[in-house]
């Protein structure tokens, strides 16, 4: 926001240097707010896009989670965030497996997972989610893990083999909220470079 009123006065179109420092008052930059808000709602609808877009299914309810906070101000101005859940950077950015290196910054340290971690239920969600098609997805364990299987149930069977499949070949990168903040950046700079422009008006000329 600092950028887009720092054009508005460069670019010549208003000039401050006419006012007294008796002249300044409180301005109502509502139209900001309200600009923010309808950023932050195209940004999460691009995001929600881009995930169902590139197939982002596998984490269960994360795309229904992404959404924007309420405007809030502060000290410098106004802020407005998109809250999402943590796991949304490693669909983002990729992790690497313990035997395939996916060029990210977050990895897998261990093969193995437990019943009842955060790892289990989302797969295990997936699974439900998914149907029979998932449940009869074959992927190869080691003895080790296939020793810890025996007396599970199926489901469990299918939920630990996945578990141990996607922590040794990693998560593919889907670039989904990378591609969506490229996208909204030149978007944002024009709709508040506007706004600015607006309130500047709307409050050197109020409306009688």
């Amino acid at each position: 926001m600092k950028q887009a009123q720092h054009e508005a006065v460069d670019s010549g179109f208003i000039d401050l240097n006419t006012l007294d420092a008796g002249d300044y008052q409180a301005i109502d930059l509502s139209d900001i707010k309200n600009t923010l808000v309808a950023i932050a709602g195209a940004y999460v609808g691009l995001l929600h896009d881009n995930a169902n877009s590139k197939d982002v299914k596998s984490s269960g309810d994360m795309i229904e989670n992404i959404k924007p906070t309420k405007v809030e101000t502060t000290d410098t101005g106004y802020s407005i965030g998109i809250t999402a859940p943590d796991y949304a950077s490693y669909q983002d950015e990729g992790v690497n497996g313990t035997k395939v290196d996916r060029g990210s910054r977050f990895k897998f340290k261990t093969n193995g997972t437990r019943e009842g971690s955060p790892m289990y239920n989302s797969l295990k969600a997936w699974i439900n989610r998914e149907g029979q098609s998932a449940r009869n997805v074959k992927v190869g364990v080691t003895p080790r893990e296939r020793r810890g299987m025996k007396m599970k149930s199926l489901e469990t069977k299918a939920i630990l083999s996945a578990a141990a499949g996607i922590k040794r070949n990693g998560i593919i990168r889907t670039n989904f909220w990378s591609d969506a903040t490229d996208e909204i950046n030149a978007y944002i700079e024009t709709e508040l470079g506007i706004a600015t422009k607006i309130d500047i008006i709307n409050n050197l000329y109020p409306q009688k």
